[in-house]
């Protein structure tokens, strides 16, 4: 009895590092799916679990339809979706995207973009980042939100001009867009769509519309 006793700890001291490892290792496991299903409500506060539930179902049936949400209207899944990517209407006006990121050891992790685009308003883009259980992470870990220098050709311009051009675009508004088929992420320039026509001649000439990021494994890194 003794003997049967102490091989069962053996086993059991042996085998719980194998199983915490594959515990862990399930725990960072996340599709795009899960991580709409299962955020948290301030991220998809317009739509609760089931309505998500369903969603997805309905995606997977082949069927588009969409879900009544908590605002009393409708929202649907944005095709093309993939197990890394998701794309959700949330209003006529408003998206948010998903987009699962390796991230070294087998981890995941999750990257959102929220962007609200109305008629009368430039599209302006929230991005945050969760780990595989949806908690959020700090975002400064996984990039640098692009500045108005980014945007602006600057190079041979006197102090004075450098001043007057960035002047010209104080609070830049930016889409940012998650990529269904690869880990880009692209920040794209939308204040233009406000300024008047007079200052956007003026800043045409230095205007980069578009800036790229790239995944590293650890964060966004813009390209030069």
């Amino acid at each position: 009895m003794k003997r049967t006793l102490l091989t069962l700890m053996l086993t059991a001291a042996v085998c719980a590092p194998a199983l915490e490892a594959a515990t862990k290792a399930a725990a960072d496991t996340v599709t795009a799916e899960q991580a709409f299903i299962n955020a948290p409500t301030d991220l998809v506060d317009i739509l609760n679990r089931s309505a998500r539930l369903d969603l997805v179902d309905l995606m997977k049936a082949d069927t588009l339809r969409s879900v009544r949400n908590l605002m009393d209207g409708r929202s649907e899944i944005v095709l093309p979706a993939n197990a890394n990517y998701l794309n959700v209407r949330l209003t006529p006006v408003s998206t948010l995207a998903f987009r699962v990121l390796p991230a070294g050891s087998g981890r995941r992790i999750v990257a959102t973009s929220f962007t609200i685009a109305a008629d009368n308003q430039a599209a302006d883009s929230e991005i945050r980042f969760y780990d595989a259980d949806m908690r959020q992470l700090k975002r400064d870990r996984f990039i640098r939100l692009a500045s108005p220098a980014d945007f602006l050709r600057l190079d041979g311009l006197s102090g004075k001009e450098r001043r007057e051009v960035m002047a010209l675009l104080p609070f830049p508004t930016v889409e940012y867009t998650l990529s269904p088929d690869s880990d880009t992420l692209t920040a794209h320039l939308t204040a233009q769509s406000y300024l008047g026509r007079e200052s956007y001649e003026k800043l045409k000439p230095y205007l980069r519309d578009t800036r790229i990021y790239r995944w590293t494994g650890k964060k966004y890194q813009m390209e030069k």
